[in-house]
């Protein structure tokens, strides 16, 4: 009886990784044409794009990457929002991006400390889910640049110059979408959010230890700790790309992650073979990088929520051209962009199987 039972449990474990797989698989092919959406991504794009050419026009190359990602990560979150709430949220993500990038700065000089600290940052930050979509969003976009600037090569940006660089290029976006809604869709900006119950209710809502984002922080915060710690065991050039990817990808479901992992995967190598075939055949001007960095971040935040692959494709598109308008070599860039995905995949789905539950949120 006991052995029927176990082959039950096994079979019924079986087909439950069956089914996962064949979703993961499947998701490859859907793009979900309801959130996909042009205009206020064409006006993140077009920003980046331009403080980027202004970087490479003043010679201030090393500013490229800062301004670029705030001007660019500012409109990533609830964009589909009448533009009056999109302002506000915009707003929010501007100084959380500028703090995760502070945060790294400062990290980035404390050797193995970091492990300590990447654990408490992604445990914040995972469990930051509980306060709702925006909550979850903002989470991974400040774990996400506390991984870049804590890893990144040394510049002569100190991290409060960081977070005000990154701070101006969101400024950049917010002012740029304000007078083009408050010409041409002054509507719009009237538009409040809703109520909903405060922030200190609902983190206490899920604080005890069976709650779905306490364990996805919880988990988050391990993957993380692993992953900065072969970041530095390698020694590969942005080293950082490997705990980075994993503040991207990792999401409360497992089933979510390993989707987001495959695209991840899928969408790196449609970038780096894109910008790479580019490259070769056509070559580049610095101001032709500039627009590629406009033409990545635009794909990225219109398929963002439509199609995770694309949308990875466009960031990569984007980050290698910043990279390149700084003077790094893109040959080598790409290829550990390539190991630093695959690495950073693979904690994702290692952790994904071993703790494929998050637990039950409390209603």
């Amino acid at each position: 009886m006991a052995g029927r039972c176990a082959g039950q449990a096994t079979w019924d474990q079986d087909q439950t990784m069956t089914s996962t797989a064949r979703s993961v698989l499947g998701s490859t092919t859907k793009v979900q044409r309801e959130n996909l959406h042009w205009r206020r991504p064409l006006i993140a794009g077009i920003v980046t794009g331009l403080l980027a050419a202004w970087c490479i026009a003043s010679g201030h190359t090393s500013f490229a990457v800062p301004l670029a990602v705030g001007a660019w990560f500012t409109a990533l979150i609830d964009t589909q929002q009448p533009f009056g709430i999109h302002l506000r949220t915009m707003s929010w993500t501007a100084l959380w991006l500028a703090l995760g990038a502070t945060l790294g700065g400062f990290a980035s000089t404390t050797g193995y400390w970091q492990l300590l600290l990447v654990a408490v940052i992604a445990l914040a930050c995972g469990f930051a889910g509980s306060l709702g979509g925006l909550g979850l969003g903002n989470g991974s976009l400040v774990l996400v640049m506390y991984a870049i600037f804590a890893g990144a090569p040394v510049t002569d940006r100190h991290a409060i110059q960081t977070g005000l660089l990154v701070l101006i290029g969101s400024v950049a976006t917010i002012v740029t979408s304000l007078v083009i809604y408050a010409l041409w869709a002054r509507g719009q900006m009237s538009a409040r959010p809703g109520l909903s119950a405060s922030a200190r209710s609902r983190l206490r809502a899920h604080l005890h230890l069976r709650d779905e984002y306490f364990v996805h922080g919880v988990r988050l915060a391990l993957i993380m700790v692993v992953a900065t710690a072969v970041a530095h065991f390698l020694h590969w050039p942005h080293e950082y790309w490997i705990p980075m990817t994993v503040a991207w990808v990792a999401r409360p479901g497992g089933a979510l992650t390993l989707e987001r992992t495959w695209h991840r995967v899928l969408g790196t190598l449609a970038g780096i073979v894109f910008i790479t075939t580019l490259m070769i055949t056509s070559g580049h001007s610095p101001y032709e990088l500039a627009v590629l960095a406009a033409a990545g971040a635009t794909l990225t935040l219109i398929f963002v929520r439509a199609h995770y692959a694309i949308a990875v494709a466009g960031i990569t598109i984007a980050v290698m051209a910043l990279f390149a308008i700084e003077g790094q070599s893109f040959e080598m860039n790409a290829l550990f962009r390539i190991w630093a995905t695959l690495v950073a995949g693979a904690l994702l789905t290692l952790g994904a199987l071993v703790w494929p539950a998050a637990g039950k949120s409390v209603k």
